[in-house]
Parts: structure tokens; sequence; C-alpha cells
């Protein structure tokens, strides 16, 4: 068996999912940082902030290969 990570169609799709994620992510990313990130920091802005990075951080650590330990 090899340990060769097999490419599929719902790996494509991840990888389109994350590239459009990163894109909308990067090209808003000088409006947020002047409209959110600059403002007083509260329940709301932190909401927004997390789900905005954590989606893009979630997307890369699902692209990461990993192995079977057993």
């Amino acid at each position: 068996m090899s340990n060769v990570r097999q490419f599929g169609f719902a790996d494509a799709c991840e990888i389109s999912a994350l590239c459009l994620v990163a894109y909308d992510t990067l090209l808003t990313l000088s409006r947020e940082i002047q409209c959110v990130w600059r403002r007083k920091w509260g329940l709301v802005t932190v909401i927004f902030v997390l789900q905005r990075w954590i989606q893009v951080l979630d997307g890369v650590i699902n692209m990461v290969p990993t192995t079977n330990l057993w």
C-alpha cells in the first residue's frame, strides 16, 4: 500500500473552497482593518474576527496531509 495520498474530487473541492475563502479574506482585509480592528473591541467584534479567521485556519489545517499512526 502506498503512503501517497490519493487526490480526488473531494480534495479538489476543498482546495477550491479554501482558495475562494482566502481570496475573499485578503481582498477585504484593508477594509476589515479600517472598520473592525481599529474600533473598540467588544463581543461582536471578537465573534466577527474569530469567525472570519478560524474559517481560513481550519481550511489550511485540513489541507495538511496526515499519516495513520496505527
